[in-house]
């Protein structure tokens, strides 16, 4: 049996095609195949059927920094206002391993036609210590390993 060594959840680089930030947090990919039933009116089960597959939505995050995230801000104020004519971006899923700096390991994982569809900054709360966040969230059409 071979032996495995797998990384933790840190051990990803997370970058969106054309912005310079990389994202602390990802959800991770979901893809989901719909399922429908039906009856071929002999027997008395029920049988599952496999459709069509369906990929959820991610979720990014990182720290805000008033200094440099003005990039971010008008990406979404951009993607925005141009979603149905717009050409979604690429999200990179890249394994590392920080020796100090990141050095990939293994093929990315690659999220394509990424269409922002909801972002959140500034929330406030004065009796806080937390980081202040960004979180971008969106859709993509398909992905792929190893492109």
């Amino acid at each position: 049996m071979a032996l495995t060594d797998p990384i933790t959840k840190s051990d990803f680089l997370v970058t969106v095609q054309g912005l310079s930030h990389y994202w602390q947090t990802f959800s991770g990919i979901k893809d989901q195949a719909r399922t429908g039933e039906y009856s071929d009116g002999f027997n008395k089960r029920m049988q599952d059927r496999v459709g069509s597959r369906k990929v959820q939505p991610i979720t990014l995050t990182k720290g805000y920094d008033p200094d440099t995230d003005d990039e971010l801000i008008g990406y979404w104020r951009l993607e925005y206002q141009a979603r149905r004519q717009a050409q979604g971006r690429t999200v990179i899923v890249q394994p590392v391993q920080y020796v100090p700096e990141p050095e990939n390991i293994g093929t990315p994982f690659t999220l394509f036609n990424f269409r922002p569809t909801e972002f959140n900054v500034a929330e406030s709360d004065k009796t806080s210590q937390d980081t202040a966040m960004i979180t971008l969230i969106g859709v993509y059409s398909d992905w792929s390993k190893g492109q």
